[in-house]
C-alpha cells in the first residue's frame, strides 16, 4: 500500500514539473510576462495614479472664454460671464446696460435645449435698433458730475456714446469731451453762473 502511495505522489510531482516547464516555455515563446503584467504600475510614481479620494474642489473647471468686447455691446451680451465677471468699471456701460441684462436674465432662466441659440437671437436683435442723433437736443456746454450711470475713457467715442445712451432706457443725457463719455440717469439744473466755462458737450434726450 505504501508503494502505491509513493507512486501516486511521484506521479503528481512529475505532472507538476511538466506543467511548470510548459508554463516557462510559453512565457519565453510569447514574450508575455504575466508577473510583469500584474505589476505594471510598480514603477509609476504615485502622483500619476488615479485616486478614488481625489478632492474635486481642486480639479480645474472650464472657464468662460476671454473677453475681447472692445466697444461692441453684442460681444458683452454673448459672453457676459467672460466680459463682466470681474466687475471692471470700464465695462459697466456695457455689462449693466438694460439690453444686455435682459438677454442675460432670459438666458439664466432658460430651461430648453436651445438656450445658446436664444441668447444669440436676443443679443443680435440689438442690431435692429435704429441709432438716430435726432433723438437728442442740440448739445450745450455743461459738465455734470452727479447722477452718473457709467463712463468710458477713450477717444473718438462720439457715435458710441450716443448709441449707448439712446439704447439705455435709464439714460437721460450724456456728456462728451476729448476722452470721456459719461451717461447720466437724470439731468442736473443748468448753471446760472455767467463765468461758467467748460469744453464738455452735454446731450439731453428729447
Amino acid at each position: 500500500m505504501n508503494n502505491y502511495k509513493l507512486q501516486i505522489i511521484n506521479y503528481i510531482i512529475c505532472i507538476s514539473v511538466v506543467i511548470y516547464l510548459l508554463y516557462k516555455v510559453y512565457k519565453v515563446s510569447t514574450g508575455h510576462n504575466i508577473d510583469d503584467a500584474v505589476n505594471r504600475f510598480a514603477d509609476i510614481p504615485n502622483s500619476t495614479m488615479p485616486s478614488a479620494t481625489t478632492d474635486i474642489t481642486n480639479m480645474s473647471i472650464p472657464t468662460e472664454k476671454a473677453c475681447d468686447g472692445g466697444s461692441n455691446l453684442i460681444t458683452y451680451c454673448m459672453n457676459y460671464n467672460g466680459c463682466c465677471s470681474q466687475n471692471n468699471i470700464g465695462n459697466s456701460c456695457f455689462c449693466n446696460h438694460p439690453f444686455v441684462m435682459n438677454c442675460k436674465n432670459n438666458y439664466d432662466s432658460c430651461k430648453g435645449n436651445d438656450c445658446q441659440a436664444e441668447l444669440k437671437k436676443c443679443c443680435m436683435s440689438y442690431n435692429n435698433i435704429n441709432i438716430d442723433s435726432n433723438n437728442f437736443k442740440k448739445p450745450i456746454l455743461q459738465d455734470q458730475q452727479s447722477k452718473r450711470i457709467c463712463s468710458i475713457n477713450s477717444i473718438n467715442m462720439d457715435t458710441k456714446c450716443m448709441e449707448l445712451c439712446q439704447t439705455n432706457t435709464n439714460c437721460k443725457a450724456y456728456s462728451l469731451d476729448d476722452i470721456n463719455c459719461i451717461l447720466f440717469s437724470d439731468i442736473d439744473p443748468l448753471p446760472n453762473n455767467a463765468n461758467y466755462k467748460t469744453k464738455t458737450n452735454y446731450f439731453i434726450k428729447k
